[in-house]
């Protein structure tokens, strides 16, 4: 950021001509007009300096509530309950920068914009006939398990859970998995496995 003297320094020796009527005094009446004209100059400079964090929800302070309003509230509720500012920050800034996708590397890239890892596996499904199970009766069929997302989340309370079942593709079941955890996540032994 430059002070008022410092650009009329500038203005003095760089961008006024040479000669007897453009003098290089900061004691001339030219130099003291100059200053008065650098001094809005250099709060301006200030003002856009003190601003250039505001420019995105991830680093913005004083416009954070108005971010807030423009966004509205959060369809998947994950601003709920109190957030601190890094909290809003990171939830603000991904929705603002998130873009539409049904793709595994969308729901990856929207973890990471919130701080959070998850891997999204899908199981290869079975190629020969369908899998019993105990009584005989069909548990699984091959066209059942072809779209299949396991998501494992490092831990429960991500709030990821609520928007990746909003956003599904349709053609797909999502299966929640936690690393805390173990096992199968919601995974439902009484039921037919996936989709049925």
């Amino acid at each position: 950021m430059r002070t008022a003297p410092e650009i009329q320094q500038e203005w003095l020796t760089q961008l006024l001509p040479s000669g007897d009527a453009w003098p290089k005094d900061t004691d001339s009446n030219l130099a003291k007009l100059l200053l008065a004209l650098a001094t809005p100059r250099a709060q301006l400079e200030a003002d856009i300096l003190a601003l250039q964090l505001e420019i995105s929800p991830r680093t913005s302070v004083l416009l954070l509530e108005d971010y807030k309003a423009v966004l509205g509230a959060d369809p998947a509720g994950r601003d709920q309950g109190d957030l601190t500012t890094a909290q809003w920050q990171a939830l603000l800034y991904a929705r603002w920068t998130a873009r539409g996708g049904q793709s595994i590397a969308y729901y990856e890239a929207l973890a990471a914009a919130l701080g959070f890892t998850l891997s999204i596996y899908e199981p290869v499904a079975a190629v020969y006939g369908a899998f019993t199970y105990g009584d005989g009766t069909v548990y699984s069929r091959p066209d059942y398990d072809n779209f299949v997302w396991v998501v494992t989340f490092p831990q429960v309370g991500t709030g990821l859970e609520a928007l990746i079942r909003e956003n599904q593709p349709a053609d797909a079941d999502v299966v929640f998995r936690y690393e805390s955890d173990g096992g199968f996540g919601t995974y439902q032994f009484d039921q037919i496995a996936f989709g049925g």
